[in-house]
């Protein structure tokens, strides 16, 4: 990986991290506003639902062996149907982490801290906004308005993102972890984790080859580990607060 993938990398990942403001609850599996909550406080599944996992093991084993099938929509569908009571208790556990569409498109003109953005990309800063990149620290990054004076001059002053990717309308369903485990990211229809699919919008950008990079990008997420379904059975850890690993588009080389 070549110096300015690395640098992007890092400014990328810290800049997640800090988009969704849950590194404690990863480290901890609590969730902020509800601090005696976890991933194991949400209701196991049911012998049904572990049916349904069972039902779809082939599909699974052919996805953990084949992860770049994750990026073919044709892949992404539920294998798990959730309760109405388990989405009320991710709901209460997690109420910063799903958002309804309205939200997640509306952050970025609401509030360009990184901090605010409750929504999940691969992008540095959330719709509407700019970064406003430190002098000598490329990790250490605000954001600001694009419609507000600072931001049309840090615009100015900042070159764009090498390698520009668009973006999926809709989150992943299917994802997986740095493991290689298959999951399900916990959706409940009206709210969800905003976790985008990207692909590049050119094959070459200012004099770089563009790709979806094979490392990855790790973002905290909750979800069924579908995966660890098939190797015990079911269990009161099929639900997890932890990090899956999602392909951004990146400048691969010179």
């Amino acid at each position: 990986m070549n110096l300015y993938n690395r640098q992007q990398r890092a400014f990328l990942t810290a800049s997640l991290f800090l988009a969704v403001g849950i590194g404690s609850m990863v480290a901890e599996g609590r969730s902020e506003c509800c601090p005696t909550c976890s991933a194991t406080s949400v209701t196991p599944l049911n012998q049904s639902q572990v049916q349904q996992v069972m039902d779809n093991r082939d599909f699974i084993l052919n996805l953990r062996q084949n992860p770049h099938l994750l990026y073919n929509d044709s892949y992404q569908r539920p294998i798990v149907k959730l309760t109405r009571q388990q989405e009320l208790q991710i709901l209460r556990n997690y109420p910063d982490l799903l958002v309804s569409r309205e939200t997640f498109e509306q952050a970025g003109e609401l509030d360009c801290t990184p901090s605010s953005f409750v929504g999940i990309r691969c992008s540095v800063c959330p719709p509407g906004c700019v970064p406003n990149v430190q002098r000598n620290s490329p990790t250490s990054s605000t954001c600001v308005p694009e419609s507000t004076p600072a931001g049309r001059r840090r615009r100015r002053q900042t070159s764009p993102r090498i390698c520009m990717a668009k973006q999926s309308t809709e989150p992943f369903i299917l994802v997986n972890t740095p493991s290689g485990h298959v999951v399900q990211l916990a959706q409940t229809g009206d709210k969800n984790q905003w976790i985008l699919k990207e692909t590049c919008q050119k094959a070459m950008d200012q004099g770089f080859s563009c790709g979806l990079d094979d490392e990855g990008t790790d973002i905290p997420a909750l979800f069924i580990n579908l995966s660890n379904i098939i190797l015990t059975g079911g269990s009161s850890s099929d639900f997890d607060m932890a990090y899956v690993t999602v392909r951004c588009c990146v400048a691969m080389s010179g």
